[in-house]
Formats: C-alpha cells, structure tokens, sequence
C-alpha cells in the first residue's frame, strides 16, 4: 500500500493465506475479539511497558520511519482465576453447617487446594474470617467482564481499575501458558501502535498511567489479598502486530477521545472503562470503512445515517439498514480491488509480457501477497489473480468483513431487529460517551449535531442530512423528527437543558 512501513521483523506470519486485509488495516482486527477484549489487551500491554520501559512510560514514540517492535508479556493470574471462576467449594461450604467460622475456612482450605493443586492456607492470613473471603470473591466476580459469554476460566477477565486486575487470555492445554489470538487477537495492540503514532501521545501517556494503571484502590487492594505470595502466575509472551501506516486522521481522533475522557476530573475513574470502550469501537469501526474507502481512491466513505425514530418502517430506517450494508460491502470492495491494483505495477506488466508468464506472475504475487502456497504456476496469471482475490475474500467474510458491524453493535451504534436486520443507532451508553468526549462547556444542540457528524459522520437531523447527501434519501421531516427525538434521549439523560422554543444546551455532568 502507498505510505506503508514494512512489516516488522519479529511479526511471525502464521495461518495467513493471503497478506491483502493486512495491508489494508493492519494484522489483525477479528470479530471474535469484542471492543472489550480489545481494551484489556491494551492495556495489558501498556501496564507491561510501564513495568519495564526504562523511562517508565507507556508509549515508546513513534519517528515515522520504522514500525515499532514491541515485545510485552502478560500474567495468566492462574490462582486468582481459580478462586473467581472455577472454584464452586466456596458455595458449599457457605451452605454446610459448622460448628465454627474457623472449621468452615479449614474445610474449604482443604478441598480448594486439593482440586487447584495450590496450597490456600495464605488466605487464613489475609482474612479474617471465612465471610471477609467469601464477600471479597462474591465482589470481584460481579466486576467480570461480558459475563454472557461464558468462556473458559484463561479468557475471562475482570473490568480493571490498575494493573493488577489484567491478566492474560491463553490457552491451557497441556500444562503450558500459551498466547491465544482469538479473543486478544491484535486488536488492542494495533490501537496501541494508534494511539502511540498520534499528536496525542504525551498527554495519553500521563493520563493512562495516573487514571487507569494506578493500583491503589480497594478493587486492586483485593486482588492482592487473594494472590498467593509467590504469584500464582505465570508470564506469557507477545510481541505487537503490524499497523501499515505511520499516520491517519482516525488515530489522532480516537487520540482525542481517549484524552478528553481521561481529562474529566469529575469523573470517577470506576465508570471510565464504558465510554471509552464504546468510543474505542465506534473508533475501530470508522477506521475500518475509512481505509476501505481510502483503497478504493474514494473522497469518503457513505454516512452513516441515524435512526432515532424507533417506530415503523420508514424512509430514514430502510436508508440506515441500506447504509450499514453498504458499509460492510465497500469493505469487500476494498480487497478486491487491492489484489487486483497488482496489475498496474511495473512487475506484473513485466511478468505477463515475459518468455514465462505463469510463473514470473506467481513469483509476484507470492512477493506481494505471501501467498506462493496456495497459488499454481502453471495456471495463467488472471487465473492466479481470480485465485487471490477468491481466498482474500474467503478470509474477509468469515473474520474482518465481520468486524464493522460486530464493533457498531457491540459500542452501541447499531441495533438488530429479527426480521429487519441491522441499523444504525445510538444507545444510552454511546450517546452519554459522545458527550463526555466532546462537550466541556454547554454546547449548543445544534453544533454538538455538527460535532458528531464531522467526527464520527453520523447523520441525524436535516442539516448533517443536507451535507452528507446529494438529495433527502428520506424525507426531511422525518431527519426532524429524528432529531427531535435524539433531544428527547438527552433530557431523559440529564444531558440537555432547554432554555426556549430556540434554545437547547448539551451539557457534561462531569465537567
């Protein structure tokens, strides 16, 4: 791709087919790893640099030249994951009759450490009681994250408030601790590798270490108390995936995000992680649309059109499911087309012309695209190309072509209906964000409209319609109507005040 830094060194390229979505993106973005999963990969990886960066910072910088090679390590957090997530004597023991506290903790002691192999006689010097453990587990597992998913106990995780409620997601078989890339599959590194390239990263830098590294709170004084004094943990290894270009105005945007949020003094650091995982999907899934765009030489990519409406089939919600459909496919669109720009290189045009076509063209897209396994040399080359962009959408669908929408739904932009499919919306929780992230003074409801379609290209009410668009798609009395009704869902929100029939102010509790 124009402008891409090479692919680091220490990038192990395993399982890849076809190096197109790569280029494109970046290595990797996969719609098994929920804006969730992202964040607490991140930050993993942030607390890592903390611990043993030299200067004692998160961000390494970043000059423009050479990608960032990056090697962290993340604790598995065996025992502590034991007690929160598969431990089921502590139940039992609550319900049994004792004659005393001390027998109670006495018979769990044994039974737990009977079935972990670990020795939890710590615990009797950590606690009290056996109710001062019981309320200390009861409370750390209400702090789980996406609890519906019910994964193994190595990929569940906590919602953290420092570093030493992060943990690894790895897999277990056979005794070892081993990276698992399908819920931490690079995204939270390739947001790193965003926020590092961004004119943000000094102030990033402070912010996330002083907001949401720190340990001193009761949350990370609990997870200490059940730590066994040798860890009970092991380390596992990673190094960073590969970000193809230095620089993109959706990494200095989601910068800005991330700083304006963990800039609020008034805002508890225990209620930081929900809008800043919603403002970091709705992040990724823009990036996504944009780069899909930027391949295919296009000025921008569609709007993205919100239905506030809620009721009926109307015009604005058949443009919104019209939208997020086309969203997905411009993705499509976009590896396609990468394969297929191979044809207007100098290489190609030499290879095609040459004594021996069929392999000096297999020579050039194994060069371009690390794909001389699956291609055959002595099929033509537009045979070898029809080849490629079959195996790269192949990919696409199943994985990153499913990301854009996972990430809108999972933020809080996007709804599914049975039997009408998706469409763009904004939840309670998106929209409390895009007000944290971008009001500091009562802001005028018509210029926080404009703010959110300049930064996110969400379309809600006629104006942003009017710019967005050539002609009304919808009518536009129902673009009114739908701004009406976001209005609405501000005051419930207690995040609009109207002061008159012309007058109506977005405003920011916590400023």
């Amino acid at each position: 791709m124009v402008n891409a830094l090479n692919r680091p060194g220490t990038l192990k390229i395993v399982n890849i087919k076809t190096w197109v979505e790569e280029q494109i993106w970046g290595h990797r973005f996969h719609n098994d790893q929920t804006p969730w999963m992202l964040m607490l990969e991140f930050l993993g990886l942030c607390a890592n640099r903390l611990q043993v960066s030299e200067d004692g910072r998160v961000f390494t910088g970043f000059f423009g030249t050479d990608h960032e090679e990056i090697s962290y390590t993340l604790q598995t957090r065996e025992t502590l994951r034991y007690l929160l997530f598969q431990d089921r004597h502590l139940e039992d023991c609550l319900r049994e009759p004792f004659t005393s506290d001390a027998s109670r903790f006495d018979v769990w002691v044994g039974r737990a450490s009977a079935d972990a192999d670990t020795d939890f006689h710590y615990l009797k010097r950590a606690f009290v009681d056996f109710g001062s453990l019981a309320n200390a587990i009861s409370l750390l597992r209400s702090a789980e994250v996406e609890q519906q998913h019910n994964r193994r106990p190595s990929s569940r995780h906590l919602a953290p408030q420092g570093a030493t409620m992060l943990m690894a997601d790895y897999n277990p078989k056979g005794g070892s601790a081993t990276q698992d890339r399908r819920f931490f599959s690079r995204g939270g590194e390739l947001l790193y590798l965003m926020l590092n390239r961004s004119q943000q990263r000094e102030r990033l830098d402070e912010l996330i270490r002083t907001r949401l590294l720190r340990g001193d709170n009761p949350w990370c004084n609990l997870v200490e108390r059940l730590t066994p004094p040798m860890g009970g943990s092991r380390n596992v290894a990673a190094s960073v995936g590969y970000l193809p270009l230095p620089k993109h105005a959706r990494y200095d945007l989601i910068a800005e995000d991330w700083t304006a949020l963990l800039s609020l003094p008034g805002l508890p650091n225990d209620y930081l992680l929900e809008p800043l995982v919603g403002l970091s999907g709705l992040g990724i899934m823009l990036y996504i649309i944009e780069r899909a765009a930027e391949t295919l030489g296009r000025a921008g990519p569609p709007p993205v059109p919100v239905d506030m409406i809620s009721a009926g089939n109307t015009a604005l919600r058949k443009l919104s499911i019209e939208h997020f459909h086309q969203h997905r496919q411009l993705t499509r669109d976009a590896v396609k087309h990468a394969v297929c720009a191979v044809e207007q290189t100098d290489a190609w045009k030499q290879a095609v012309v040459s004594d021996n076509p069929n392999p000096a063209a297999t020579a050039v897209l194994a060069d371009r695209f690390l794909c001389e396994k699956m291609l055959r040399p002595k099929q033509s080359p537009a045979q070898q190309i029809n080849a490629v962009v079959d195996q790269a959408l192949k990919n696409h669908n199943t994985h990153l072509g499913l990301v854009g929408g996972a990430y809108a739904q999972a933020s809080g932009l996007a709804i599914a209906r049975k039997g009408a499919g998706r469409w763009y919306a904004l939840s309670d929780s998106l929209l409390e964000a895009l007000v944290l992230a971008n009001v500091r003074e009562p802001l005028e409801y018509s210029e926080f409209l404009d703010r959110l379609h300049k930064r996110y290209r969400l379309v809600v009410g006629p104006v942003a319609a009017e710019n967005a668009f050539d002609d009304f798609p919808a009518p536009r009395e129902q673009f009114k109507t739908n701004q009406e009704r976001l209005e609405e869902r501000l005051r419930v929100l207690g995040l609009l005040r109207r002061l008159s029939d012309d007058c109506a102010f977005v405003e920011n509790p916590f400023v």
